[in-house]
């Protein structure tokens, strides 16, 4: 079940009055403390989970044809394992890529990339294609809140991309690394949806799906669970509708919801169109998606504390 409020964690360090960047240093500080306990062991077994979930719920939602991933430093929830089965469903893998003073854009990937970047972390090649818009992004982060909020390193990288791209944007790190509360700046982007390796949590409430006629164009919301199947039928005359799968289209509000909440269930597979890579609509084959990285056991993660310098 979900972790319980950490009795040394300040349920609202904005409000009662704490400076904002003096609470998230005392906050970066806890995190990395905490990260470097966690047992190498405790460490894969968080990673597993939490692949397996976030493949599950790439799986659910459909529309989803490009996600973008991360390469993790030894202290971080390895992400790796998932680009193959991924990739075999027909989704569009994406690896993130330092372009300038905390700039960076997404290029498409056909294995986790090897070479360093200026920071230290994984980057995709140079020649590698941009990939202009993500359907879905896995983001790091030293520590999240069940609301969503994100406390990265600081330099801003995430921050500055998640602002000017919205796409929908999870959160991945241990349950260890909850806290009561991220104090939220202007300039913060919190993410749709925190993962565990024992719960999700969506925000607020449970999605808001946004639906589009196909035969006269009229659009409308639905509030539906991510392990519900998508409607079929327009709710004015009954003809198809497709899913409109955009940041404006799925909206979280709720609390948390457990894993099992989510279950496997099969899509068809369409294919990219040619020339440069926008990620695009498709389905996809949740099950092999699912169940492929579930057999992933494998996790980098040693419980160093390095920090990952792309925030």
């Amino acid at each position: 079940m979900p972790a319980q409020p950490r009795s040394g964690d300040d349920p609202d360090p904005v409000r009662a009055g704490a400076d904002v960047a003096a609470v998230k240093a005392r906050l970066r500080v806890g995190a990395r403390v905490r990260r470097a306990a966690i047992a190498p062991a405790d460490r894969r077994r968080a990673g597993v989970g939490i692949r397996a979930t976030v493949a599950e719920l790439i799986g659910g939602l459909s529309g989803v044809g490009s996600v973008g991933l991360y390469a993790a430093l030894p202290a971080e929830v390895d992400l790796d394992p998932l680009v193959a089965p991924l990739r075999a469903g027909g989704v569009v893998v994406a690896y993130p890529r330092v372009t300038g003073d905390r700039a960076m854009a997404f290029h498409a990937v056909d294995a986790p990339p090897a070479a360093p970047g200026p920071w230290g972390v994984r980057e995709p090649a140079a020649g590698a294609r941009t990939v202009e818009r993500l359907d879905l992004v896995v983001v790091p982060g030293l520590a999240y809140d069940r609301d969503g909020g994100r406390l990265g390193h600081g330099a801003g990288f995430y921050d500055r991309w998640l602002a000017e791209h919205r796409p929908l944007a999870v959160g991945v790190c241990p349950e260890a690394l909850l806290v009561d509360a991220v104090p939220v700046e202007a300039h913060d982007v919190r993410v749709d949806a925190v993962v565990t390796e024992h719960a999700v949590y969506p925000g607020a409430d449970m999605p808001t799906y946004e639906y589009e006629c196909l035969t006269n164009g009229h659009r409308f919301e639905v509030k539906q669970s991510f392990s519900d199947d998508p409607l079929q039928t327009c709710e004015v005359c009954g003809e198809p509708v497709r899913k409109v799968f955009s940041a404006a289209g799925i909206v979280f509000k709720g609390s948390g919801y457990y894993v099992t909440d989510t279950r496997k269930k099969p899509a068809s597979s369409s294919k990219n169109g040619g020339g440069s890579e926008t990620g695009g609509s498709k389905e996809k084959a949740a099950e092999t998606t699912s169940s492929s990285t579930k057999s992933s056991t494998s996790d980098s993660s040693s419980g160093s504390s390095s920090s990952s310098t792309a925030d």
